[in-house]
């Protein structure tokens, strides 16, 4: 009989430690069963089971940034002229004949909060989302895009963009110690302290895998610039610019019109050709540094 009892005891022992383990409760019943449930923690406290880096979602808007504990992703919209390039801190080699040209800006960053927002030391990733080409007829004596021509025949709105981006230095020109955060003795921070690079140090494609342009509505992949960084000494950041961008508009516009001429295959190809310069291009253009959560 003792023989049975002790076998009983023993099971009933081994059951209750199965179920404890199982559970996650400890033997000093402090635990809970979340602690039984794997999940890697990123620095900023975001699970990458919703935060790879990858860009899991296409919105446009800093809802494809993950939730942790620094700043959004930062989203900046360029609403640009054909022919010209978008940069934070720009714009640079503008028109500025009014009689010709809309010379007023809008979707450039100032100097001063380019110099914040892209204040990083080791991360940059990049991605860019196309939009619809702004309409020209919907109110042409308007502010519609960035540089634009005044008059010009327009082609079909584009439906991918093919383009590059390049990375260059902003530079504040106060003596050190003031170009760490470019703030003067007086505690001032004024545009005319920047100065823009006027060539980019690093250009790359920007393109489907397959070499295609990016489809209106979708997103490019995220991309990791962080490697190419490159420290352009004391009160210097890098900013990403938007440059040659390329429509499949003569394209669309020989498709219809039934061109004929030299021009091989009307620029359908994948690179297109450059937007005229009474056209527009927009998109989305999303950034992510050392202060921002990572992509999802």
């Amino acid at each position: 009989m003792k023989k049975y009892l002790s076998l009983l005891i023993l099971t009933i022992a081994f059951v209750s430690c199965t179920e404890n383990a199982r559970t996650g409760v400890s033997d000093n019943n402090q635990g809970t069963s979340d602690e039984t449930t794997v999940i890697t923690i990123t620095d900023d406290n975001t699970s990458t089971s919703s935060c790879t880096g990858t860009g899991l979602t296409c919105n446009g808007d800093t809802s494809d940034g993950c939730d942790g504990n620094k700043g959004a992703i930062h989203v900046f919209e360029p609403i640009v002229a054909g022919t010209r390039d978008w940069v934070p801190g720009g714009p640079q080699n503008f028109p500025t004949n009014t009689w010709i040209y809309d010379t007023q800006v809008t979707s450039m960053s100032s100097k001063i909060a380019a110099f914040h927002q892209f204040n990083t030391d080791a991360t940059l990733k990049v991605r860019f989302k196309i939009l619809e080409q702004p309409s020209l007829s919907a109110s042409p004596n308007n502010h519609i895009c960035d540089g634009r021509k005044l008059s010009g025949i327009a082609k079909p709105a584009y439906s991918k963009l093919h383009f590059q981006l390049g990375l260059k230095h902003l530079r504040c020109n106060l003596p050190a110690p003031y170009n760490v955060n470019c703030v003067d003795q007086n505690g001032q921070t004024l545009d005319s302290y920047f100065t823009l690079d006027q060539n980019p140090y690093h250009t790359r494609t920007v393109s489907t895998t397959a070499g295609e342009g990016i489809g209106v509505n979708q997103c490019s992949s995220v991309i990791d610039l962080s490697g190419s960084v490159v420290p352009g000494g004391q009160g210097a950041v890098t900013v990403v610019e938007v440059k040659r961008v390329q429509s499949d508009s003569l394209c669309k516009h020989c498709q219809i019109y039934n061109c004929t001429g030299s021009i091989t295959d009307h620029y359908c190809d994948q690179d297109g050709e450059m937007i005229d310069p009474w056209s527009c291009y927009r998109m989305k253009v999303q950034v992510v540094t050392d202060s921002t959560n990572d992509f999802k």
